[in-house]
């Protein structure tokens, strides 16, 4: 069995032989796609490799280590070492490096992560930049507010926060094939430790927050926070968005001041940052603030006021990162703020439901860990004595 360890050769090696596309879940082969296979948590891929061969696969790629153990005597594999973190790099380079051609931000922390990457993406698009979003709800490109059809946001489910890197760059390649120059993604932790985000490049990184979670996977908080840490030294990233009012932000931003090669954009409602909220007011449905820019000098240099038909303080927080990042992709503030107008509720984000008028206001949210509980039901209470009404809570 050859073995071979260079992205750019692999790929040309499937491109001889392969007149689909690439996959690394063998249910979803079709002739003529090239399988990718290496160990799993639950499962070795390179089990199915023959299954795949015969399915009418022209070739396929697996993990070198260990594979003689599997005995796949044929010319149509290919054994690669580290095949895993090399799948990013070899998808790449096989659909042309598409994350190139567009403008790729990415958002991590442990809350916050959707929205983010639900609301970057309208901005974006509302600003005539086409953008796209990968992450917990899908791949697709969200409506704007108010916009309403049949099928709704149109959505592919991938059942990852973060695809697998097969799927990552096939789908980065259909974007730029569409037309698209922008796409916000979720850099899930756990996305981040398998290298599933390998090759992509990356311009602006979002920090949103950090609290517990994960830990079933990384086994303790300073290996969750290493994991997220890294998306903040990837190789080429040209700018960060830091939660300062997050006290792992703060430290963040500060171990950032050092990368002159490096645009900080600091975000914050408690703390001093280049990007504040003021003056935040809540309403029946939503909530006012003014957004304000300082240099580094502290000293104002624009504002803009903000109306959003969206509920919860955190999501200040989370739409100041998303100005920030447009901001750092060279949108003028006054653009950016206008283009908020085109953000709309996340679905199972403090998603309203439609009802009838002088009916109770009825939220629904997938808060799944302790903090986003805590900050969902805090979010809530203001708006409860505007209303004049009772909260009610209903979990299962």
């Amino acid at each position: 069995m050859p073995h071979r360890r260079d992205p750019n050769q692999i790929a040309g090696w499937l491109r001889e032989r392969v007149s689909g596309g690439l996959q690394c879940d063998s249910r979803k082969l079709r002739s003529g796609d090239a399988f990718i296979a290496w160990p799993g948590a639950a499962t070795d891929g390179r089990r199915f490799v023959p299954d795949a061969l015969r399915a009418g696969a022209s070739a396929a790629l697996v993990e070198a280590e260990g594979a003689e153990s599997f005995q796949l005597h044929d010319e149509r594999v290919l054994a690669v070492p580290g095949l895993k973190a090399l799948a990013g790099p070899i998808a790449s380079a096989f659909h042309g490096d598409p994350s190139q051609r567009l403008d790729v931000v990415a958002i991590t922390g442990t809350n916050g992560k959707t929205s983010s990457a639900w609301w970057m993406a309208q901005l974006l698009n509302a600003a005539g930049r086409p953008c796209s979003v990968i992450g917990t709800l899908g791949i697709g490109r969200p409506l704007a507010a108010g916009v309403a059809t049949d099928a709704g946001h149109r959505l592919v489910p991938t059942g990852l926060t973060t695809p697998d890197p097969v799927l990552l760059q096939a789908t980065l390649r259909e974007m730029v094939d569409q037309g698209l120059t922008a796409c916000a993604i979720e850099a899930s932790s756990i996305g981040l430790s398998e290298g599933r985000l390998n090759a992509c490049r990356i311009r602006v990184a979002i920090f949103t927050n950090f609290t517990q979670d994960h830990l079933d996977f990384h086994g303790s908080m300073s290996d969750y926070w290493e994991a997220k840490a890294a998306l903040f030294s990837w190789p080429g990233l040209e700018a960060a968005v830091v939660n300062v009012d997050d006290s792992q932000g703060m430290a963040l931003d500060q171990a950032l001041m050092g990368r002159r090669d490096l645009v900080r954009w600091s975000v914050g409602i408690d703390h001093p940052a280049r990007l504040m909220a003021r003056d935040i007011r809540f309403t029946d449905h939503g909530m006012r603030f003014e957004v304000v820019e300082y240099d580094e000098l502290g000293q104002e240099i624009e504002r803009g006021e903000l109306a959003l038909d969206l509920i919860g303080r955190y999501n200040v927080s989370n739409v100041l990162g998303v100005v920030g990042a447009a901001r750092a992709l060279g949108l003028p503030l006054a653009q950016a703020l206008e283009s908020c107008r085109s953000l709309g509720p996340v679905p199972g984000r403090m998603e309203q439901v439609e009802i009838l008028a002088d009916q109770p206001l009825v939220l629904v949210d997938y808060a799944h860990t302790p903090d986003a509980l805590e900050k969902a039901l805090l979010a809530l209470q203001p708006l409860t004595r505007q209303r004049g009404g009772v909260l009610w809570v209903l979990v299962g």
